[in-house]
């Protein structure tokens, strides 16, 4: 899978965190990930839902996202302390490595698309 911001790829290796586990694991306990990397949950139903970052040992930046795919707020988290919650209902989330707020330019309102590359 490949990650896209308004047609611009910013990630080319996407994890798909769609089962409770996976949601629930996220990438605690891993101990770094690739600058080309995101992790994508989907939620079951849009809703208001917190993250954590106990036993992730790095940075992160985090992008919630409608039913659209549309960025609706940025989160930029500390390893082991941070903590977000979602302002608006919520039915995706991104998790990409510190910097790439910055690096590719995001920004509240955005459109995020995902692209099989196995077809």
């Amino acid at each position: 899978m490949l990650l896209k911001v308004n047609g611009k790829m910013i990630a080319r290796d996407v994890d798909m965190a769609e089962t409770l586990l996976k949601r629930t694991r996220g990438l605690m306990f891993r101990t770094h990930i690739p600058q080309d990397y995101a992790m994508f949950f989907s939620i079951n139903k849009p809703c208001k839902f917190s993250i954590h970052m106990l036993f992730v040992p790095f940075s992160l930046d985090v992008f919630f996202l409608d039913s659209n795919y549309r960025i609706t707020q940025i989160e930029s988290l500390r390893p082991w302390l941070g903590f977000a919650r979602a302002k608006n209902a919520t039915r995706y989330m991104v998790e990409m490595p510190a910097g790439s707020v910055e690096k590719h330019g995001l920004e509240v309102g955005q459109q995020m698309s995902l692209e099989n590359t196995h077809t």
